[in-house]
């Protein structure tokens, strides 16, 4: 089967999860570094935001609750995987009118959209305990074979719909050691059976369990630093390995890639190389908080595609030799496909925000008399397959976050000085959508959902999730609510 050369690398992210693992033990789906943006996948703590996934609160699980089910997994075949032409079918239905993904693609970049207000049911899988799937992403918690499973979202068959991914089963040990299950996305509905993803070989048993990890090494073993992103522009996440126990290298000249072939992650890692010049422990995880002292450490960095061309660049959104980067500009090493390169490109930031308000690619609120630091992630919000600043809290405007966000625009080597209006859904009670996803807080029946952004139709806008509603359980047990993103 021929595959396109290039692909629209997805936010989560990635995600996401690229977020954020650090030296410290915080894998992204178990916690994520306070003020990076991971994209391929991760989950952060409450209002942290993440394209990746988002650490939930949930019932207490006992295993009774577990239905008596069993689980045919079948491997993703090449065949399975669509070719870029045809992989996105039409849009659900916006205004009566049926949308044509692939007009949409074809059409001018959305300039001004929103959220719409009657939220898209999006079908879970069966057979596992009530409430498993309150968040976007999730670290297991078994005990005697039950209980929630290891889970998160990305999009491994390249149809631009991100896929249900149980990284850790508690009903069996190989998931999260030689392969995964996958449910599917349709486009309204997860698959109901799970088919089987392999992963690769020589490292410890459970290595894989999460949508990325911090490394824990002594002696020379033990678990690898890791994270998941398109590295060749196939459109297909690649299970990329930044700090490896048994090689000082990685992460410090060079990451292993282990390519993803539709079915499995191959067996023999590629060498990504990384751009020199930076001091401390340098790049051995996706996605950085800086840590800097007396002009030297380890910068603040993530991995996304600011020029549009399909491959996620090394973004420095903070570095400990000038403090200009992260108030009025980034550094941007752009991706070849194979490394970095090795002299940083500038992107512009917007003004009128503090010194170092934009110190990492994602941050949650902090004011203090109206001013401080915005709540901020990126997202590519209009379909133009740039990674957009999404303000979605500020300290001057208690009405971001409530019905609108502030959208700047990316123009390949800038974010518009100006921001746009983004419009919110109505009808939620608490905090409202002050970061760009946030674990669900509920009390009495009200408070705040549980939500994130991910585009779930494949029309590359990223939609709002809402995987827990205070006032319906089903929400997070059998379906999600979709506010679908829609130009205006």
């Amino acid at each position: 089967m021929k595959r396109s050369p290039l692909w629209r690398w997805a936010f989560p992210c990635f995600i996401g999860l690229l977020g954020g693992c650090t030296e410290t033990p915080t894998p992204v789906l178990d916690a994520a570094v306070k003020d990076v943006a991971p994209r391929m996948d991760g989950v952060t703590p409450p209002d942290q935001p993440f394209e990746g996934g988002l650490l939930d609160q949930t019932a207490e699980i006992v295993s009774s609750d577990l239905p008596d089910v069993s689980r045919r997994e079948d491997v993703i075949a090449p065949d399975d995987m669509p070719v870029r032409e045809t992989a996105i079918d039409d849009g659900s239905a916006v205004d009566g009118e049926a949308r044509d993904a692939l007009a949409d693609r074809a059409s001018p970049a959305c300039v001004v959209g929103r959220f719409e207000a009657p939220p898209a049911r999006h079908a879970l899988p069966g057979g596992y305990p009530t409430r498993t799937f309150t968040s976007a992403g999730e670290s297991s918690s078994c005990t005697g074979g039950g209980g929630r499973p290891g889970y998160l979202l990305l999009d491994l068959n390249a149809d631009r719909r991100p896929d249900l991914v149980v990284t850790r089963a508690c009903d069996d040990d190989a998931v999260g050691s030689d392969h995964w299950r996958v449910y599917l996305n349709s486009g309204s509905t997860f698959a109901g059976t799970a088919t089987r993803f392999s992963l690769p070989g020589g490292y410890l048993t459970r290595t894989f369990t999460t949508a990325g990890e911090s490394s824990s090494c002594t002696g020379g073993v033990g678990r690898p630093g890791y994270a998941f992103f398109d590295a060749d522009g196939d459109q297909r996440p690649d299970l990329v390995v930044t700090r490896a126990c048994d090689d000082t290298a990685v992460g410090s000249d060079h990451w292993r890639v282990y390519l993803n072939t539709g079915s499995a992650f191959a067996a023999t890692a590629t060498r990504f190389a990384l751009p020199s010049g930076y001091t401390g422990s340098g790049f051995t995880s996706a996605g950085a908080a800086s840590s800097c002292s007396s002009g030297a450490g380890r910068p603040g960095y993530a991995l996304y595609d600011m020029n549009a061309d399909q491959r996620p660049d090394l973004v420095v959104t903070r570095a400990c030799d000038d403090d200009a980067v992260g108030s009025d500009h980034w550094r941007v090493y752009l991706s070849t496909g194979s490394s970095f390169a090795g002299t940083a490109t500038r992107f512009a930031l917007p003004s009128g925000y503090m010194a170092g308000g934009f110190t990492s690619a994602g941050a949650t609120s902090s004011c203090s008399g109206g001013a401080g630091r915005p709540g901020y992630a990126l997202y590519d919000m209009n379909a133009d397959q740039r990674p957009d600043l999404v303000v979605s809290r500020a300290c001057d405007d208690d009405a971001v976050g409530s019905d609108h966000w502030r959208i700047y625009l990316n123009s390949g080597s800038a974010f518009a000085s100006t921001a746009t209006r983004f419009a919110l859904p109505s009808g939620y009670t608490g905090s409202g959508f002050t970061s760009s996803g946030a674990t669900s807080s509920c009390s009495g029946g009200a408070g705040r959902p549980g939500y994130a952004l991910y585009d779930m139709n494949g029309d590359q806008r990223p939609d709002l999730v809402v995987t827990r509603a205070c006032e319906d359980d089903a929400v997070g047990s059998d379906h999600w609510r979709v506010h679908l993103n829609v130009c205006m």
